[in-house]
């Protein structure tokens, strides 16, 4: 039985620590919700088969540390990913604070294929210090999409990972067909050379025979 060729989507979770990324990883890859949860200790990886239009495909979620010293390791990984969730806490300030930062450091501009998302975790909770339309000002202004989730209650997460992974899955189709067809324009121009070539060489050949015979 042949092997199924499913098409792998990479993930990159990015944030300071404690603003959810592991609950929000674990709740769209398990579907549950653990309090207490320890702190990533460098980088995690999630896996999980998503049917997408029709089709199933590997998604891997690496969720980094918030830490300082963790950061450079999250600059190496991101840019071999897919897409990238950024995620903030809506009851820390800083946290967004970090995230503006991040964004501006990643340029966005000079990566157009890598698809972002913005989420603002937390929103059960009391004491919010960033608004929505702050965010959103944000969001506008580099041309990603925002939510606000909840990993407690599993508010906009998978909706959250349905988004990015649909536009991940898009863009990467179109860019398979693309290479495919350029393989196939090319051996065709190959084939055709081959046949002329070989039809020119026929020629010369009939030429020379001809040639000969008119000598004889």
């Amino acid at each position: 039985m042949k092997k199924e060729n499913r098409m792998t989507i990479k993930i990159m979770m990015i944030g300071e620590q404690a603003v959810g990324k592991s609950s929000i990883t674990k709740r769209y890859t398990e579907q549950i919700f653990v309090t207490n949860i320890m702190g990533t200790a460098g980088l995690d990886m999630k896996q999980k088969i998503v049917n997408v239009f029709d089709e199933n495909v590997n998604v891997i979620i690496y969720d980094s540390a918030g830490h300082e010293r963790f950061r450079k390791i999250t600059e190496v990984q991101y840019k071999g990913s897919d897409g990238l969730v950024l995620i903030y806490d809506t009851t820390d300030s800083k946290s967004f604070d970090w995230i503006i930062e991040w964004i501006d450091k990643l340029k966005i501009d000079n990566i157009p294929n890598m698809e972002i998302i913005l989420l603002g975790n937390k929103i059960d909770l009391d004491g919010r210090q960033i608004e929505k339309s702050h965010a959103q000002e944000i969001s506008n202004k580099y041309n990603i999409k925002l939510l606000e989730t909840s990993a407690l209650t599993g508010e906009n997460v998978d909706e959250a990972f349905d988004h990015i992974i649909k536009n991940i899955y898009k863009s990467k189709s179109a860019l398979l067909k693309k290479n495919d067809d350029n393989e196939n324009k090319t051996e065709n121009a190959t084939d055709h050379n081959m046949v002329n070539g070989n039809k020119i060489k026929g020629d010369k050949n009939k030429n020379n025979n001809k040639f000969c015979c008119s000598i004889l």
